[in-house]
Formats: structure tokens, sequence, C-alpha cells
């Protein structure tokens, strides 16, 4: 009986372990094969379609790729009714506690852990990670990263740009696609900045040009300035890309007689920036502008390589994540119309996220009129800047006149109009 006993037992055991390896063995097959979703929001670029846009050949498979994985912010309505209701009692710093913050609506420590682990399981190097978990860095090559989200790159051509982009909507495990806003890095479609036509507006006739001193006295800032208010105590942040030359901002100083307190303040992202004639001179023009009317405050300038979504999302998470920045300018951005709505979601929790943490961000309307809606500047924890045709009375200074930078004959005015995504 005991023998017969123990027999039972052990076909049991023998039996249980053929069923578990064939049921273990179905569900790896099971999750290799179907186990794999989209994510929630599109990710490909919405104009690929168009027939202005030309698809040219694959991405090399050995091509190295920098990528930003976005994570999702938890408890986003609520943190959004926090948010609007510190306005609302007229409460402009940070409105919520860097505790409350970190454990109720950032993304959790966890969440970040469980992406690392399946990044570097499908042979990508994380390259950067922020105390926020707003973001993870990672690199690989085209084919490690094609293969990991179930994507395909190609390049294509739209006016005259070469970029590279994935044809198709990008999938990661279901337990933890849910984490995951957006994939930054799958393409690498160029960000335009209101200097864009530098090259060719430099040589027209743009209106009367006012030193730093007739803008001083139009703004009466001289007021404020002998009130010793001249943004002492204020870190000021320009985000842009491309490097400066820091001679022409001692020129330009030196020229208006402006004595900056501090010096500046340089945070690269993403790599090392080159001189750049468009880019640049976008960038020396912010600091400049900033330095003549806010002499006292301290200047960071997040610089960075590329002027790319992969690189625009790492310089806004950086800043948030730093907290230093009392106020953020920003001159770059492009038509609604070239983000994907995971773009816009992810962008949209990192200025929600800095907005609840005391950020005011200023962010250029865009130089082509009413007709074009550009982001960041239409998201709603930004202020949308315009450009406006200024005139002043040549003996006291004092404005005379000033309108909104309306559609000029070279089709150039300032952005505006209705947003397709923020209502």
């Amino acid at each position: 009986m005991k023998k017969q006993m123990i027999f039972f037992i052990l076909t049991a055991i023998i039996v249980s372990i053929f069923t578990l390896s064939s049921t273990v063995k179905g569900e790896e097959n099971y999750y290799l094969k179907n186990d794999y979703i989209c994510l929630q929001d599109s990710n490909v670029l919405p104009f690929l379609d168009k027939n202005n846009v030309q698809k040219l050949g694959s991405v090399e498979d050995n091509k190295e790729l920098t990528i930003t994985i976005g994570l999702k912010i938890r408890n986003k309505n609520t943190l959004k009714k926090i948010i609007q209701n510190a306005h609302n009692e007229k409460k402009y710093n940070k409105v919520i506690s860097s505790e409350d913050l970190k454990n109720n609506y950032l993304p959790a420590k966890d969440s970040q852990d469980e992406l690392i682990n399946f990044l570097q399981s499908n042979g990508l190097i994380i390259s950067k990670t922020y105390s926020s978990f707003l973001s993870i860095q990672a690199k690989g090559t085209a084919k490690e990263i094609e293969s990991a989200f179930k994507v395909s790159l190609n390049y294509y051509s739209k006016n005259r740009q070469v970029f590279f982009a994935n044809s198709n909507q990008p999938q990661l495990p279901i337990d933890i696609v849910g984490l995951v806003e957006n994939i930054d890095g799958l393409n690498n479609f160029k960000l335009q900045n209101s200097m864009s036509d530098f090259t060719t507006i430099k040589s027209k006739v743009i209106g009367q040009v006012y030193p730093p001193s007739q803008i001083q006295k139009a703004y009466n800032m001289t007021t404020a300035y002998s009130n010793n208010i001249n943004g002492s105590g204020v870190k000021l942040a320009i985000a842009s890309y491309y490097s400066f030359n820091q001679n022409d901002i001692n020129f330009f100083m030196n020229r208006f007689n402006i004595n900056p307190t501090n010096a500046i303040k340089i945070v690269p992202i993403d790599g090392t920036p080159q001189y750049d004639i468009n880019g640049s001179a976008e960038t020396t023009m912010d600091i400049e502008c900033a330095l003549s009317s806010a002499p006292g405050a301290q200047l960071l300038v997040y610089d960075g390589a590329n002027p790319d979504s992969v690189t625009q999302t790492d310089m806004f998470t950086q800043i948030v994540d730093d907290g230093q920045a009392n106020v953020v300018s920003y001159s770059w951005g492009i038509d609604e119309t070239y983000y994907s709505q995971a773009e816009i979601n992810e962008m949209d929790n990192i200025f929600m996220t800095g907005a609840a943490k005391g950020i005011t961000f200023v962010i250029a309307s865009g130089d082509n009129g009413s007709s074009e809606v550009d982001y960041p500047a239409s998201d709603p924890y930004v202020t949308a800047i315009g450009g406006t045709s200024l005139n002043t009375n040549s003996t006291t200074g004092a404005i005379t006149s000033e309108t909104g930078w309306s559609l000029d004959i070279n089709g150039n005015g300032s952005g505006g109009g209705e947003s397709s995504f923020f209502f």
C-alpha cells in the first residue's frame, strides 16, 4: 500500500512537472507573439502619409540611436485640478509640496525599474535617469530598437529635409505598456526657431530697431531698476539649441553698457552643442534680451545639441528635474500637426510638473501667422509670447502705439489660433 501510494505521488509529481513545463512553454509563445500591445496614443508622425513626403529606404541596422522613454505621471486629473485651483486663487509659486508630488503624482521608482529591466533585456544601454522618474534615456542600434518596440524605422524626405521615423505604432509587453506615455527618438524630425528665416530677413528692412535703453524706457524698466528691481534673486533659464559665442555676448553688453551681476551657467543637453548660424543666432539673441532686461538675474542656459524631439524632451525634463529656474524662455517649436498625440502628452506631463513646482514657461508663439498653431506654445501650462509692432516718442521714449504683429507682406506674423490638442 505504501509502495502504491509512493507510486501515485511520484506519478502526480511527474505529471505536474510536464503540465507546468507545457503551460510555461505555451505562455512563452503567447507572450512573444500576442502579449505585446500598442501604446495608448499614436506615436507616429501624423504627416508621413502626405503626398509631399517621400519614403527613401530603411534605416541601417547598425545605426546608433538614442531614445527617451517618457513615463506616465500618476493621478494626472487630480494634479490638474490642484494647479487650476491654485491659479484661481492667484497662487503662482509652488502649489504642492515636493514630497506630495513625488509620492502621489510623479512616476514611481518601481515603474522606472520595470522599464529599465525591459530595455536592458533587449540589449539597450541606459544612459540617463532622473530623480523625478519622468523619463529614461537609452542607447542602442536601430535593429535593437526595432526589435524591442516592434517598429520599422525608415528614412523620409519632406521639403528637402531628410529624416528618419517609425512607420508604425510602437508596442510593449502588456504588463508595462501602461507605464509609458511616449518613446522619443524613433524620429529625428527637426524643430524650428523664431529665427528660422534669419538668413532671409536679415537683409530686409524689418522696421524700427530699438537698443536696450529704449526698450527699458518704453516699458518703464528704469523705474524698477532705480528701486533695485533688476532680476536679483531670480533664476532665469534660456532653453535653446546649438552653442553661442561668449565674445558676442560680451560685445553686446559692453556696447550698450549693461553689467550683468552673475556669470552665465551652461547646462549642455545630449552632447556638446556646435555653432550654427541660425540656431546660434537665436540663442545669442535670447541671452542678450534676457540680460539687458534683468541684469541682476542668474542666467541658466540649457543648451541642446540637436533641435529634435528627443533633445527637447530631455532638456525640459532636466529643467523640471533640477527645479532651479523660476522662469524658462524658449523660442523653438513647430506646427502642432507635426507632433503625434503621444509626444504632446509627454511634454504636457513635463510642463504640468513644472507648473506644480512653480516654474513659469514663456514660449514663442511662432512666426507664421494665426493660421499656424505652434507647440509647445499651445500647451496650457505655457504662456505663449507673440511679437508686437512698437512705436515710441523720440523725445521721451514713451510708447505712442503698440499692436500685435500681424501677418505682413512676407508672410510673417505672430503665431496663434485654435489648438487641435487642447480645448
